[in-house]
């Protein structure tokens, strides 16, 4: 999506517009992103050196991973708001646009985590799945593309969510 958008606001497609603040606000947030998974390493490594229950781990690990994937939505959002500001011609961040760029902000964000995690494999068949539905969708006309991305993207998100949790909740995920 983030290249495609890309490449068509390059070569003057029609309709490039609509998309290239949001990809242009992905694109910018790799930065914030790769220092907020750092955070987060520092934080759960913090975490193991003081929790003396499994209980008490998962918290402060729960509490860093809602602290940076927060951080890094927020900075998404802002630089999506700065962006349909300055792009010319760049359409309203309305609702469903603005739910489904924070939606994709939280797949990149915790797959970037379980990629680095060891689980690239997990990662990559929940975006195989997610890109076959949003296929499928867009074929049949099932609710139109918005709404399609928009639940494909929570979907995405989901699973994403659950697996960072399972995953990234045991103590033995994160090695000194």
């Amino acid at each position: 999506m983030l290249y495609t958008a890309l490449g068509d606001v390059l070569a003057g497609r029609p309709g490039a517009v609509v998309a290239a603040p949001a990809a242009v606000a992905l694109t910018l947030s790799m930065g914030p992103a790769e220092w907020l998974l750092r955070r987060f390493r520092e934080g759960t490594v913090a975490a193991l050196r003081t929790s003396t229950a499994r209980g008490e781990f998962r918290r402060c690990t729960a509490a860093v991973l809602a602290e940076c994937l927060c951080g890094y939505l927020a900075i998404l959002f802002a630089l999506a708001v700065a962006g349909t500001v300055l792009w010319p011609g760049a359409p309203a961040l309305g609702g469903v646009r603005s739910a489904t760029l924070l939606l994709v902000g939280a797949v990149l964000w915790t797959g970037l985590l379980l990629q680095l995690s060891g689980a690239a494999s997990l990662v990559a068949a929940v975006c195989a799945g997610a890109a076959a539905v949003q296929s499928v969708a867009l074929l049949t006309g099932t609710g139109g593309p918005a709404l399609a991305g928009l639940c494909v993207a929570a979907g995405s998100a989901s699973v994403l969510a659950v697996l960072v949790c399972v995953l990234l909740g045991r103590a033995t995920a994160h090695r000194l």
